[in-house]
């Protein structure tokens, strides 16, 4: 409706969101007051968010050869090797 066409794209899904709707408002007769000053039961939603999804979506997208290249902002350790002397490993 906004008058732009659509883009397709790929994505890696890490979360979710469903509307549940007045589906369990109805049944625990629960209600809340519009504006109107009507009861009416309030519609529901619910998320979710995977942790492991997460990590496994930035291992994916930040690889190479030598392995993971964790960014600093999700590092599970933040070290650094300094060789004392390169020749003597």
């Amino acid at each position: 409706k906004c008058g732009i066409p659509m883009k397709s794209a790929k994505g890696i899904e890490v979360g979710h969101i469903f509307k549940l709707g007045t589906k369990y408002s109805e049944k625990m007769n629960g209600y809340v007051t519009d504006d109107q000053g009507n009861s009416i039961h309030y519609i529901m939603g619910c998320y979710g968010w995977g942790v492991s999804r997460t990590i496994s979506a930035i291992v994916e997208q930040l690889h190479d050869e030598n392995g993971i290249i964790w960014p600093l902002s999700v590092t599970p350790f933040e070290i650094i090797i300094t060789a004392v002397n390169a020749k003597d490993p």
